[in-house]
């Protein structure tokens, strides 16, 4: 992604632009395949990083706020779901959506789909902290931060959450057996 660029993108259609933050720049690597013949899950992570590293930069949340204010941004949670496989060779495109932020913390999910094919294959939540990098401790948001995510937000809000936002890891049975 290009420094100031925002391109298009949906979670439901992902060829429709629509303001979100989207990488197109992957694919998947022959070593990312594990004995199942699919994307190993510990790939994952990787790619959705991948992506969502130039928008810190573009948003001046990563080294610059580091440098201007000593505070930068920790994940605290993360959350995957895997919804249909990629193989060897596939390109990725993977949207980026701003959920939520406030005080000491912000609230992302990202989408991956099938770049050609145009399925969803995989989502990924974060619970992002900002922290004081001296103290080792959350802190508040800088301002400078908290109006950008205030203007990312505007952009992203008429965007409906997709349904895998604030999901959490339960069996469906009525207990153990």
């Amino acid at each position: 992604m290009q420094k100031g660029k925002n391109l298009g993108g949906d979670m439901n259609n992902p060829r429709r632009g629509n303001g979100l933050f989207v990488d197109e720049s992957q694919q998947v690597p022959p070593g990312w395949i594990d004995y199942n013949g699919h994307m190993s899950l510990i790939y994952y992570p990787q790619a959705f990083e991948h992506a969502f590293s130039p928008i810190y930069e573009e948003l001046a949340l990563g080294r610059e706020m580091i440098a201007a204010t000593g505070i930068s941004l920790f994940t605290a949670e993360q959350h995957l779901t895997f919804k249909r496989e990629v193989f060897s060779g596939d390109p990725l495109r993977i949207t980026t959506q701003l959920i939520d932020f406030g005080g000491k913390s912000c609230q992302w999910i990202q989408a991956m789909f099938h770049a050609r094919e145009g399925y969803l294959s995989s989502t990924c939540e974060h619970l992002m902290l900002f922290v004081d990098i001296k103290q080792r401790r959350a802190a508040e948001m800088p301002e400078a931060a908290s109006r950008t995510l205030d203007r990312v937000l505007a952009a992203h809000r008429h965007i409906p959450a997709p349904a895998e936002t604030g999901r959490h890891i339960a069996m469906r049975s009525q207990g153990r057996r």
